[in-house]
């Protein structure tokens, strides 16, 4: 596990995969601790806080391989942009770049800050 030094407030990550040996990268979404964890030969090499989708559109619990990614999107139904997308559904829910505070939410999908959605 990685040493974050505490709760993640809105906005933060960490990253951090030196020594992590080479393997199937694994993410875990955890909703109720708005958490994301990323896994690399079952080491975790990054977390991440994260808004996910509201009462209206909630953000599917399950498992989900990674059925597509573009490093720039936008979405045909929003017109909201997702940048560093990782599609989850063929309904459009995926993991992407978003802005990352107490306040938002989305139609759905988990976001996490720009930056970590880049690694």
């Amino acid at each position: 596990m990685l040493d974050v030094g505490g709760p993640l407030r809105p906005g933060d990550f960490v990253w951090d995969e030196q020594g992590a040996p080479a393997g199937r990268t694994r993410i875990v979404v955890d909703l109720e601790a708005e958490q994301l964890y990323v896994y690399r030969g079952g080491v975790e090499i990054g977390r991440s806080s994260i808004i996910y989708g509201d009462v209206d559109k909630p953000t599917p619990t399950g498992t989900f391989p990674i059925l597509d990614k573009r490093a720039q999107y936008v979405s045909r139904k929003y017109g909201s942009p997702m940048p560093y997308s990782l599609w989850l559904t063929k309904s459009g829910v995926a993991i992407h770049a978003s802005e990352v505070e107490e306040i938002y939410a989305t139609h759905g999908c988990a976001g996490v800050p720009e930056e970590f959605a880049e690694l």
